[in-house]
């Protein structure tokens, strides 16, 4: 019996299980993580234990977690922190079960160092002056946010502008904008070599963004202040509502002596004709071979439409679909509507 005792005393000194502990279950004893591991053999399976001194890491040992773990101790944590700096690594405080705990997070690289503004830590780069505003400003052609701390000046890069100009605007507007020699920074829009521009001038420069390239149209400035990709033609009859241009929803302008095309809708396109409709503008129809032109609106294919009859051809001009609801006719009021506008 007493050699039985001795065989077990002598297994677990030499294992590192804590005689008393039937299960295998890690625990801290202190600072000093008791690490169970069950490993598979020929008979059976085995308890390995292990001993880890959390304080030679700088670290303290937490079973809070879903199992015991060695942590950074959350000092900083304790002090209202949401992260901080310890080194150039941002650790990050993290409450668990009612306490608090430091994470290791980025490490930071790349030349940036960790910075600690406000109880956030952050990788910043270092720079060698900048402004501290509360809104995007401009450091080495790059829209960045700039921070001071203890005297030192960081910034975090947002957008580099490369070809073009990191410009601050005034209002805590930054932006990334191309050189132009001049232009009205008056109108919504203007045309910029052939392209639909915003305009702006600062300090004396002028400046611009370009929205729309008209390519092979005409970039034409309207006098309401917008500007509009047009086709350039011979001659055309302007007018101020859309018409039927061969097969094409558009619109004729006359500016400056010249004659331009604004083309609403290809018809062709969707295989539909272009009509000048009665009720003073031109649509997109579908030819049928007869409806019901009397009504004042019809049920066409799952569509509240318009009857339109122009010579001896009727045409459906499709006002709303009415989709997964069913279209109904009144009789009493020739008139059609989707079931869904009677609730």
């Amino acid at each position: 019996m007493k050699k039985l005792l001795l065989i077990i005393l002598l297994f677990s000194l030499f294992s590192g299980c804590d005689l008393f502990r039937v299960n295998c279950d890690s625990y801290c004893d202190g600072n000093v993580l008791h690490d169970c591991e069950q490993s598979q053999g020929g008979i059976g399976s085995s308890d390995n234990w292990s001993e880890r001194d959390c304080s030679k890491e700088g670290k303290v040992c937490t079973s809070t977690y879903s199992y015991p773990r060695c942590v950074y101790d959350p000092v900083k944590c304790d002090e209202g922190a949401v992260n901080f700096c310890t080194g150039n690594t941002v650790f990050n405080c993290e409450s668990i079960r009612g306490n608090i705990y430091a994470n290791q997070g980025e490490t930071c690289s790349d030349g940036k160092v960790c910075v600690e503004i406000s109880y956030n830590a952050e990788c910043f780069e270092p720079v060698d002056e900048c402004d501290p505003k509360p809104y995007p400003v401009c450091i080495n052609n790059i829209i960045s946010t700039c921070y001071e701390a203890n005297g030192e000046f960081y910034a975090t890069y947002n957008k580099d502008c490369k070809e073009e100009k990191c410009v601050e605007l005034g209002d805590g507007n930054t932006d990334c904008l191309t050189p132009v020699d001049e232009c009205d920074p008056e109108p919504y829009s203007v045309c910029i070599n052939n392209k639909i521009s915003s305009c702006y001038e600062n300090d004396g420069d002028f400046y611009a963004t370009y929205n729309k390239d008209c390519k092979e149209q005409a970039c034409v400035e309207f006098e309401n202040g917008n500007a509009n990709c047009l086709t350039p033609v011979d001659e055309c009859i302007p007018t101020e509502k859309d018409v039927c241009i061969e097969n094409t929803v558009g619109r004729c302008y006359e500016i400056d002596d010249e004659f331009y095309l604004f083309i609403k809708n290809d018809c062709g396109k969707i295989d539909l004709h272009c009509l000048e409709l009665e009720y003073d503008q031109a649509e997109c129809v579908e030819e049928v071979d007869t409806c019901n032109d009397a009504a004042e609106s019809i049920c066409y294919e799952e569509s509240v439409s318009k009857c339109v009859k122009s010579e001896e051809t009727y045409y459906v001009d499709i006002i709303t679909y009415c989709y997964s609801n069913e279209c109904i006719y009144d009789p009493e009021t020739k008139s059609a509507h989707c079931l869904s506008d009677e609730n």
